[in-house]
């Protein structure tokens, strides 16, 4: 085969050079060039490399097997990974759907009870301004009687004035309690609601981390809010 052949002397390549890695002829082993290097048989050079190339492959092998270990290992915690998180995810939405419901049911209660105790108000307002119109009207009526009466002749003015004198100081005029005070309390009492959300929700925001911060625990990444810190944390 041409392959096999010496391209300066055409001669069989049945040597080796091992200085110069490459195979030569017998004519090529005498020349000046290769006097001096070591040499070897084709065949035996061949096994020699063949055994090298294979302890080789072995070793590559090995690290190709530690190579897929650690891609199924890191596989394995990718997805596990995946779990952990979509898991703490899962978490966190319920713990603000609870916060969420919670703060719709108090919502909800304290609007009410202001409903309630608006309610409560105006009624007894209503009350009131029913009461003084009632009043009002008592008065009108009276007060035309007696127009009517000053406009009579002199017998008749007289002939039962009595008795309209006498209602006339009967006249009481009554005042509605005055229910301000205790609508001030209860608007008092809600304003006192209100501003302890407020502190609580300025406390929550305050508290609650704006970013998570990494930090090296023990060679491992560890995520704490800003105003944690670790044990023994120096």
């Amino acid at each position: 085969h041409e392959d096999n052949l010496c391209e300066e002397h055409e001669e069989k390549l049945k040597l080796f050079c091992e200085d110069d890695q490459k195979p030569i002829c017998v004519i090529c082993r005498e020349s000046r060039e290769h006097k001096a290097h070591t040499v070897l048989p084709i065949r035996e050079a061949a096994q020699e490399y063949k055994k090298k190339l294979q302890l080789h492959m072995e070793q590559l092998n090995k690290k190709l097997q530690e190579l897929q270990e650690w891609t199924e290992a890191e596989t394995r915690t990718d997805l596990e990974l995946e779990e952990k998180f979509k898991s703490e995810r899962e978490r966190i939405l319920t713990a603000f759907d609870n916060l969420k419901e919670f703060l719709e049911q108090e919502k909800q209660r304290l609007l009410s009870s202001l409903d309630k105790e608006q309610e409560e108000n105006m009624k007894r307002i209503r009350g009131n301004v029913t009461a003084l119109e009632k009043q009002q009207q008592n008065l009108k009526n009276l007060i035309r009687e007696i127009e009517g009466k000053c406009q009579q002749q002199d017998v008749e003015l007289l002939k039962d004035v009595h008795p309209i004198l006498c209602r006339c100081d009967d006249v009481k005029v009554l005042k509605p309690k005055d229910e301000s005070a205790d609508m001030e309390r209860s608007l008092l009492v809600f304003g006192l609601q209100h501003s302890y959300l407020q502190e609580k929700l300025k406390e929550l925001k305050e508290s609650f981390p704006a970013e998570l911060e990494w930090r090296h625990l023990g060679g491992i990444r560890c995520v704490f809010p800003p105003k944690m810190t670790k044990i023994n944390d120096t």
